[in-house]
């Protein structure tokens, strides 16, 4: 029995029912399908995510396998290398669930590209601001997951040209991701998002809409 905590895995809380998991399960399979994916890299990265995900869900769906996941979760402490993976996995099935709910957005696999990669390259940064002030089973990867992605976003902030106007589907898409991570924690009230860098310039999506796609 892996020790792995499947709740992360799938990007689920712990009280999800079983139409939660469920419904959690067919986006990540959507996101991670390899038609979606041209890199040869990524579509091998994406099967081995596929592996962990359908596992993570095959051990919850069971009444008896989740009480015996549930039980060993208890006296598991995730490595870094754990917590990195599931929240990228976190961030994949968020996307996926945002750009299902606005498919006439017109998202391009580039833009999504850029958004896992600026996630990825602030995961450890992020940890390590929430590691001593929240829990695991107070939602630590999904804090982190959400601070991940906003600091990837201030990172493209700062690196537009003056008076370049941002990309506004960018903007929207990885805004509403971070609040699709946080759903179902506390922390969906409790954090922030940050003005763009340099303008200072607020979103041109408000607040309401992005917690309003992460409902």
């Amino acid at each position: 029995m892996t020790a792995a905590n499947f709740y992360s895995v799938l990007g689920v809380a712990p009280t999800a029912d079983q139409s939660s998991l469920r419904r959690q399960y067919r986006r990540l399979a959507r996101a991670l399908h390899p038609d979606h994916l041209t890199d040869p890299v990524q579509k091998m990265r994406a099967a081995a995510a596929m592996v962990k995900v359908t596992e993570a869900y095959s051990a919850l769906h069971d009444p008896q396998r989740r009480a015996q996941h549930d039980r060993a979760l208890l006296a598991h402490r995730p490595t870094a290398k754990d917590e990195h993976r599931q929240i990228v996995v976190r961030v994949t099935g968020a996307l996926a669930g945002v750009m299902s709910r606005n498919p006439d957005l017109g998202f391009d696999q580039s833009m999504v590209t850029r958004i896992l990669q600026g996630a990825s390259e602030h995961i450890p940064e992020a940890l390590q601001m929430v590691k001593d002030s929240i829990s695991e089973a107070d939602g630590r990867a999904e804090a982190a997951a959400f601070m991940a992605l906003a600091k990837a976003f201030t990172s493209y902030g700062e690196l537009l040209p003056e008076g370049c106007k941002p990309e506004a589907a960018y903007i929207f898409l990885i805004r509403s991701t971070a609040f699709e991570c946080l759903k179902d924690t506390v922390w969906a009230s409790r954090l922030t998002w940050p003005d763009l860098p340099r303008t200072r310039q607020t979103l041109a999506i408000g607040r309401e809409t992005a917690e309003g796609e992460a409902a």
